[in-house]
């Protein structure tokens, strides 16, 4: 009996490693909002700040941050103010709540910098796309950022003026049938002042569904070698 309960306990544990958190803990913003994270270190001043969907969570990452760490980037992946494991709850929020989560990116640079992380980058999907550039504006250590399906305004984060603000390196990924999108995602990438690459998929999906396509982990990887 003993070593059918052990077997199972193995199984149970196997599994929450698998599918749930890699490494949950809690950090707090300046507004006094629990922040749920998940971090994976490596041995480098390299860092990744990972930024999910709408109703979606930081486990989102959790296939893509080990090629991130494997590649020489310590990386931390949040569940934005009102979801996951964090405060709140997004469903109540008025439109300014949604452009208070920079500030939730705010902690999670503040986490990697204690680590001796000098050097970010943020990857953002949908609204964590919209959050990570409004977030990139205010914040120079901000070397690079990637937006996975952006757009114009999303839950009043708007995203035109400040492209035209932000200065440094910016990737933009969309899907020719995400037509809202990549509409806003081509006058993004046309507006944009600093080093830029856009990249346009077909029958993708939206934002971090776009991993289906095999070659977005080379091209992002790649990306943060040249401009982090």
């Amino acid at each position: 009996m003993r070593r059918i309960l052990l077997f199972l306990g193995l199984l149970l544990l196997t599994a929450c490693t698998t599918s749930g958190d890699v490494n949950p803990f809690f950090i707090k913003t300046t507004d006094d909002v629990k922040i749920s994270a998940n971090f994976f270190p490596a041995e480098s001043t390299k860092g990744v700040i990972l930024l999910h969907m709408l109703n979606k969570g930081k486990n989102d990452w959790n296939e893509f941050a080990p090629e991130l760490t494997s590649n020489g980037f310590n990386v931390i992946a949040i569940d934005l103010r009102g979801h996951g494991m964090s405060d709140l709850n997004w469903k109540q929020f008025s439109e300014v709540e949604f452009s208070r989560s920079v500030l939730d990116v705010e902690v999670a640079m503040s986490y990697l910098q204690e680590k001796g992380v000098t050097d970010v980058g943020i990857i953002g999907a949908s609204i964590g796309a919209n959050i990570a550039l409004k977030y990139a504006v205010q914040d120079k250590d901000v070397k690079s950022i990637i937006l996975l399906s952006p757009s114009l305004d999303y839950k009043s984060v708007e995203t035109l003026e400040n492209v035209r603000t932000y200065d440094r390196a910016i990737f933009i990924v969309t899907s020719k049938e995400d037509t809202q999108s990549a509409d806003d995602s081509l006058i993004l990438h046309e507006t944009a002042t600093g080093k830029k690459k856009f990249m346009l998929y077909e029958n993708a999906g939206h934002g971090t569904n776009m991993f289906v396509e095999d070659t977005l982990s080379e091209l992002i990887l790649s990306w943060l070698k040249e401009t982090v």
